[in-house]
């Protein structure tokens, strides 16, 4: 070999070998499609507030058993009768345009966030009185009330702090500088194409070992990645080629297709969500409460999450609004109402209730599989029980605007997102949702929570009010599900959790 062929052997090797290196840097991430925009504060989704916890962070943030700890406060306090709240922040964490976050900037944040992000909105915004900035590094915000989920609340992905000068420069408009304090700043996007984040070297981590989203965050990877990839056929064999290192939001029925596959490792993400059928309480069959007891009364979850979901591996049949993995909210009240599976019992409740065989209308869809053949399987136990039933199998969007209107249904079949802890994201919970409870009761019991202080005493409210889900037959818990993602074998230190983060995560 002459020496030119050598050098010229050498050095493509040594550029192959720094393709790898460099491509070792970027880790790959393919995604069910992209965000509208990456303001999270704004309505834009799960996947905007997926991508965009690698940006932003909060005041607080969920530990490994999903309970809100400090991250970009230091201390904080409460006053006794839960009105008023001290947040000192942490010194020095800054921001990824330069600037350093002082208090000035959280109350900036948290006067937006009440204006625009919905929850915040209404269980908020009617009882502020203030939020004001002490000093350079503390804030306080003055309710006229006590709002038990607060701190909770701020540890959700809607509440991120940006710099002031950001919410000067947008108002209540979406923003699109994305700038914040997290280990990965934004990069570059090219619509369709692919989406970067960047290692933020001047990022400010916490000292505690990590723990779920909280603790220390590392940057391994130089850049994250989110690559658009709508089939999810073709995120799963991106992952088996060694196009990506992870692919999300798999079919939970495509888990047995990579059993023995040594090329891909299964991450299954518990919790995840829950099916649930929406009663109409406002007019029709349903809004007489011993026909939806009937119904109830005729439910075998165990068929229908099987129908549902397939394998056991990726789902649990539980009738506690909060999954045991959420230890602090998992609650067994009400629960002699759940999975009864009972036709004789239902058959019998048909006629104290004095059904004269009308048709019940359910409202379905295809577009999301395992909520139709739940639906057709729920369908023919109500049939079993003595109900008419009339499946209307619509368009999703279909069904979304046809359950704004009382006349047209009985009860819809939908899901729930993962909810860290009552009542957040439990939209059902209030009058204005479909299905419309309309309980002076039962908004006595959400009263009565928001004023309590003590964790014991929110509890032993959200028991009773649990207990009232199942009395008053408000929805139907079917049974949990699990998220699915897969990933590369040669990742170290993900996390089996809902918005898994990709900090902490090394590529060997």
């Amino acid at each position: 070999m002459t020496h030119l062929r050598k050098s010229l052997v050498a050095l493509a090797t040594a550029l192959l070998l720094f393709g790898a290196v460099q491509a070792q840097d970027r880790l790959e991430i393919a995604t069910i499609g992209e965000p509208p925009g990456l303001d999270t504060m704004m309505p834009f989704g799960i996947l905007a507030q997926h991508i965009g916890k690698h940006v932003y962070e909060n005041l607080f943030t969920f530990d490994e058993d999903w309970a809100p700890v400090p991250h970009l406060v230091d201390t904080w306090d409460l006053s006794d009768d839960g009105t008023v709240y001290t947040f000192v922040l942490r010194s020095g964490v800054p921001f990824h345009d330069g600037s350093v976050l002082g208090a000035d900037d959280a109350v900036a944040s948290l006067d937006r966030w009440i204006r625009v992000e919905s929850t915040a909105q209404t269980m908020i915004g009617p009882v502020l009185e203030s939020i004001e900035a002490v000093d350079d590094l503390t804030v306080r915000l003055t309710l006229a009330e006590p709002v038990a989920p607060l701190i909770t609340m701020l540890a959700a992905d809607g509440s991120p702090i940006y710099p002031a000068s950001i919410i000067d420069e947008y108002g209540d408009d979406p923003i699109e500088t994305y700038v914040g304090t997290g280990p990965y700043r934004f990069g570059e996007w090219l619509p369709d194409r692919h989406l970067d984040l960047v290692r933020f070297d001047d990022y400010a981590a916490r000292d505690e070992a990590p723990s779920g989203f909280a603790g220390a965050r590392t940057a391994y990877a130089e850049t994250l990645r989110f690559v658009p990839v709508p089939d999810v056929s073709v995120r799963a064999a991106g992952v088996q080629a060694g196009q990506y290192h992870v692919a999300l939001d798999l079919n939970p029925d495509m888990n047995m297709q990579f059993v023995g596959d040594a090329s891909v490792e299964p991450v299954i993400i518990a919790p995840f969500g829950w099916p649930f059928f929406a009663m109409n309480k406002a007019q029709g069959l349903f809004h007489d409460k011993c026909m939806r007891q009937a119904f109830q009364a005729s439910l075998d979850m165990d068929v229908l999450m099987a129908a549902g979901y397939g394998d056991p591996a990726l789902y649990d049949v539980n009738g506690s609004i909060y999954p045991p993995e959420i230890a602090t909210w998992y609650s067994e009240s009400g629960l002699e109402g759940y999975n009864q599976g009972d036709t004789d019992r239902a058959a019998e409740l048909l006629a104290e209730c004095g059904y004269d065989g009308s048709e019940v209308r359910i409202l379905t869809s295809r577009q999301y599989d395992f909520l139709y053949k739940i639906s057709l399987v729920a369908a023919e136990q109500a049939r079993a029980a003595g109900f008419a039933v009339d499946l209307q199998v619509v368009e999703w969007a279909t069904l979304v605007q046809r359950r704004q209107q009382p006349e047209e249904y009985d009860f819809f079949v939908t899901f729930n997102s993962m909810s860290p802890a009552p009542p957040l994201y439990q939209l059902w919970l209030f009058e204005y949702w479909p299905g419309w409870w309309d309980d002076a009761d039962k908004d006595a019991l959400l009263a009565e929570f928001n004023a309590a202080i003590e964790p014991d005493d929110q509890y032993e409210v959200w028991e009773r009010i649990q207990d009232m889900i199942y009395e008053e037959v408000a929805i139907i818990k079917i049974g949990d599900f699990y998220g699915m993602a897969l990933a590369s074998p040669d990742l170290v230190g993900l996390q089996d959790r809902y918005t898994m983060p990709f900090w902490n995560v090394r590529i060997e």
